[in-house]
């Protein structure tokens, strides 16, 4: 076969050569844009690499444990253990005590609640609550021998990155509500030392375990302060307290709360607890996050922004937990950054907002104690807040940052003051007092003081 014949077959594919010319940058430009976004990939990613090592290496070099060995030391050096032995045996008796009708107690258990706390209110379980109480009073003996220890206390703990577990934490708050059924056992029979040796038992066990350790202990440690607070609240519609005592509870009260510094510290851990996989130093890594080093260095700097939110000031904390929300919601990042921040990074818009409300609460139970203590003094009611200023508070104790002033007013009947929380969501602004007819005061509570 000469050449001219072996050709003859392809002469119709060489002769369209021409007409298929387009298919090469087809072809050609997808896979260098491919290449040049992988070399894009990697050059981030060791630039990424080099900005993370660059971050951990003083760290390291100081001889500074990280992860979970850094939680573990420093809870060790900010916690005492003196207490540990008797607070753990109390977590263990508050949440498992032999008596087998708790179920049906109020507040420990699931029956009803009085809805005004009164000198002389009966609950629906009465005669069970005073038997109880009888029963538990070497419970209670053993709680209050506690504010002996020094605070917060240490309690072993087996820190496991993101899966570290917090049952102390959780069962603190049985003792709470003990010390709470406790308390109001003892303004319902007008009993005010025993009551107000409750409520030092609610600051001893809060104080306890005021570990500044992760969102979800700090969550917890306001829920243990809030009991504090609303107790108080209640207590003030059965008008047991005198004159000394409602000068300790304003002086327990009017201590300024620590934000900025559990804020600080509370991200601390939780940043530390997530250095567990960004080192490297706390394996297996978390299952279905893909840790490349661009995420983790993108994780890191969020910690960073959310820490510097302790430097925001009172009021303007959410809004700015929102904004940097939203901030991080409009830029554009890749699945990996955004599934490793979105897995590891707190709630934090929510988590600031629990922070201005327990700040906002300390404000309205210091206000509502101070406008029964002018009372008790002047044997009127203030004609408004400014009055307080003649005993003790200033502007600024009457005033939520970043909505104003507290409420006030005076029931028509004369008998009893009103102290309310106003703005945003919590409850409705109001000129008067919030209709507390009915089922709506269970509502409203956490933001109002009826006095008496």
């Amino acid at each position: 076969m000469n050449v001219h014949s072996a050709l003859q077959p392809l002469r119709p594919l060489i002769s369209r050569l021409p007409s298929i010319r387009w298919l090469v940058p087809l072809v050609c430009l997808p896979l260098a844009a491919f290449a040049i976004y992988g070399a894009w990939l990697g050059y981030r990613e060791y630039q990424a690499s080099r900005e993370l090592e660059a971050l951990i290496a003083p760290i390291r070099a100081a001889g500074e444990p990280l992860g979970d060995a850094w939680l573990e030391q420093h809870f060790r050096q900010t916690a005492s253990s003196e207490g540990t032995a008797a607070w753990s045996e109390l977590l263990v008796l508050s949440t498992s005590f032999g008596w087998n009708a708790t179920t049906d107690l109020p507040i420990v258990g699931n029956g009803k609640s009085l809805r005004t706390l009164e000198v002389g209110a009966k609950w629906e379980a009465d005669a069970l609550v005073d038997d109880f109480l009888e029963q538990a009073q070497p419970l209670f003996d053993s709680i209050y021998d506690t504010a002996k220890y020094p605070t917060p206390v240490w309690q072993p703990m087996d820190f496991q990155g993101i899966g570290t577990l917090l049952p102390e934490l959780q069962d603190t708050r049985q003792i709470q509500r003990l010390l709470q059924l406790d308390f109001e056992h003892a303004i319902v029979h007008s009993d005010s030392d025993r009551a107000l040796r409750d409520l030092q038992a609610m600051q001893t066990t809060a104080d306890a375990f005021d570990w500044d350790m992760f969102l979800v202990g700090e969550l917890v440690n306001i829920a243990l302060r809030n009991i504090y607070y609303g107790s108080i609240q209640r207590s003030l519609f059965a008008d047991v307290w005198s004159a000394d005592q409602l000068e300790q509870l304003m002086a327990q009260v009017g201590q300024p709360l620590p934000l900025a510094q559990s804020w600080n510290a509370s991200i601390e851990s939780e940043k530390a607890m997530a250095l567990s996989y960004v080192s490297g130093s706390e394996p297996p890594q978390p299952v279905g996050l893909l840790l490349s080093a661009a995420s983790k260095l993108d994780l890191m700097r969020k910690y960073a922004e959310v820490q510097s939110l302790s430097e925001v000031p009172l009021g303007q904390l959410t809004r700015s937990a929102a904004e940097l929300e939203r901030i991080w919601g409009s830029e554009l990042s890749h699945v990996r950054v955004d599934t490793l921040s979105s897995t590891l990074l707190p709630a934090v818009v929510g988590y600031a907002n629990a922070f201005e409300r327990w700040e906002r609460n300390r404000r309205l139970v210091l206000t509502s104690l101070s406008v029964k203590r002018f009372q008790l003094a002047n044997n009127r009611w203030p004609e408004n807040l400014q009055e307080l200023t003649q005993v003790g508070l200033s502007p600024e104790d009457w005033t939520l940052p970043g909505i104003g002033s507290l409420g006030y007013s005076i029931e028509p009947d004369g008998k009893t003051a009103c102290v309310w929380a106003v703005g945003e969501k919590d409850i409705d602004v109001a000129s008067q007092c919030p209709d507390y007819a009915g089922e709506k005061l269970e509502q409203v509570q956490y933001y109002l003081t009826l006095i008496k």
